[in-house]
């Protein structure tokens, strides 16, 4: 028992630190925290108790929406003003984490829980829905809502997305399959 509290602890101490507006409004939330302390709490939570997966899929979206954010910041930047923020361990976190939705993903069929991809593929296209509507008007577009092909082709330079979409095709294979 000792352990699952330290784990909601830790859980609750990182995924407690910001929302999604102040994701875009602010300084990098979760960007200078390593890997461990990010991934492991979430993925405890995720694999053990199943009433804890919706709060660390929302969790995970929050990630992904800073991950997204300081990518294009780091595009919208200047050259010559000044160093962005390396955020390489954010990234980390994020694929480690959509990397255990996606072994998750391959124990469902052995499990009574078959509602949950369908619950995971409601997230992604929320999340995606969400990335659109949080990312449309930024510099990087030039302030104009771009064609869906052009936010597409932008969102498919950053791994994590690369990732979701990939979960997302896996998801729809092992439901049609």
């Amino acid at each position: 028992m000792k352990d699952f509290q330290e784990n909601f602890e830790c859980f609750f101490d990182v995924a407690t630190c910001g929302d999604i507006i102040s994701i875009y409004r602010g300084r990098p939330i979760w960007a200078n925290y390593f890997p461990d302390k990010l991934v492991l709490p979430a993925e405890i939570l995720f694999n053990n108790v199943p009433s804890a997966r919706g709060a660390v899929l929302h969790y995970i979206a929050k990630l992904v929406h800073e991950t997204v954010h300081l990518f294009f910041s780091e595009k919208e930047r200047k050259e010559g003003t000044g160093k962005g923020v390396d955020y390489t361990n954010l990234e980390t976190s994020v694929k480690q984490l959509i990397s255990t939705l996606n072994s998750f993903k391959g124990e469902i069929k052995t499990k009574t829980t078959s509602s949950f991809p369908l619950l995971l593929l409601q997230w992604l296209f929320e999340l995606c829905a969400d990335l659109s509507h949080q990312n449309h008007n930024r510099p990087y577009f030039n302030l104009q809502r771009p064609l869906p092909s052009v936010l597409l082709k932008a969102f498919q330079q950053m791994p994590c997305i690369v990732d979701l979409l990939s979960l997302m095709e896996n998801i729809f294979t092992e439901i049609i399959g």
